[in-house]
């Protein structure tokens, strides 16, 4: 018998993990069970248990792709110039957010299981922590860029600050179902008293 393909492996996986994420977000983590994952999925039984041992160790797979970082955006911006300011940067986050991942309600069953299940929690906070080491090095150039006396500092007191916001936004999209990233950045750019500019 052949062997499956990394590539085909990375596909079930994921077609496992997508029908978990469904099934939270439609009956909640506590009402879903293994049986249902497996019918979503269109595996077999089998198949799903290879993968995953038991249906947390999904919902952990869920939570890592939950708390995907963005680095990688945060990086091009701290190597451009001028440096964007934070309202801007913050639209940039939410807006390169996986489409899965904006659906608060999801978030914020996940995050509420991250509170019972160590496991769930140390993955968030895990790249909570790279993000916002991440975040920092942002800060800590824009700051510079204008001319604050100890931008070191203020970038330290400030990163959590605008991880909050990213988590704040999560969260009103799902109580209040304000899922509008540009409106909510440019809420922060007032505020700050930033003027509007663009993020290629």
């Amino acid at each position: 018998m052949p062997r499956i393909t990394e590539e085909r492996r990375a596909a079930q996986r994921a077609r496992i993990v997508e029908a978990m994420r469904d099934a939270v977000r439609e009956k909640g983590i506590s009402s879903v069970s293994m049986s249902e994952v497996i019918e979503r999925s269109g595996l077999s039984a089998g198949a799903i248990y290879g993968y995953f041992p038991s249906k947390d160790d999904i919902l952990l797979a869920v939570a890592e792709g939950l708390a995907a970082d963005r680095r990688t955006e945060l990086e091009r911006v701290i190597a451009s110039s001028p440096i964007p300011p934070p309202s801007q940067v913050l639209r940039l986050l939410l807006t390169t957010i996986p489409e899965f991942a904006r659906d608060g309600t999801l978030v914020l069953q996940v995050w509420a299981e991250a509170a019972r299940d160590p496991r769930v929690r140390e993955v968030f906070v895990g790249v909570l922590s790279t993000l916002q080491t991440t975040m920092e090095e942002y800060l800590t150039s824009w700051f510079t860029q204008e001319q604050r006396p100890d931008p070191t500092a203020d970038a330290r007191a400030s990163t959590r600050v605008m991880a909050a916001l990213v988590q704040g936004f999560l969260a009103q999209s799902a109580l209040l179902e304000q899922t509008d990233a540009v409106a909510f950045s440019r809420g922060v750019a007032a505020l700050l008293g930033e003027e509007p500019t663009e993020v290629d």
